[in-house]
Formats: C-alpha cells, structure tokens, sequence
C-alpha cells in the first residue's frame, strides 16, 4: 500500500485556485452590471419617453437580448443603436 501524497502546493495551492475562479466569476458579473448599468442611465436620459421603454428596461435587466431588440425597434436608429451598445455586454 502506498503512501498518499497532497497534490503539488497543498491546501494553500487549492485555496488560492479557488479564490482566483471567483475573481474570475465576479469579473464576468461586474461586466454585466456595468453594462446594464450603463445602458440603463442612457435609456433613462435619452429614451425614458420613448414607446416600449419600461419593457426594454426589464428585457435588458432580463438579460433577454430578443425582447430588448423588439421593444427598442420603434426607436429612432441612433438611440436604438446607442442603447444597444451600451447594452452588448449584458446581452451576450
């Protein structure tokens, strides 16, 4: 029978792996949040009178990128543009 032997670094080795794949997750849902973040300022100022407003505001919180294109389709095409931009990256 042989001797078992910690993995190479041990536990502080784990340790520091998992802490770093949580930065990692965190920085991905930082990204979303700024996103929606940002496109949700743009909307408030530009769009908040805009048809379909509200629905684009939850779609976009939804993370729902198909419903966000069909509730800002009646938008004049920069600042459904605009929007979209800001958006990209909590709807990818």
């Amino acid at each position: 029978m042989g001797v078992v032997r910690p993995a190479a670094g041990g536990a502080s080795a784990a340790l520091r792996r998992l802490i770093d794949e949580n930065r990692k997750e965190r920085a991905a849902e930082d990204a979303i949040h700024k996103a929606q973040d940002s496109a949700n300022r743009f909307m408030m100022a530009i769009a908040g009178d805009l048809p379909g407003f509200e629905e684009a505001v939850r779609a976009l919180y939804a993370q729902d990128g198909a419903k966000f294109r069909e509730e800002t389709q009646r938008w004049p095409a920069d600042i459904r543009r605009c929007a979209s931009d800001y958006a990209q990256a909590a709807l990818a």
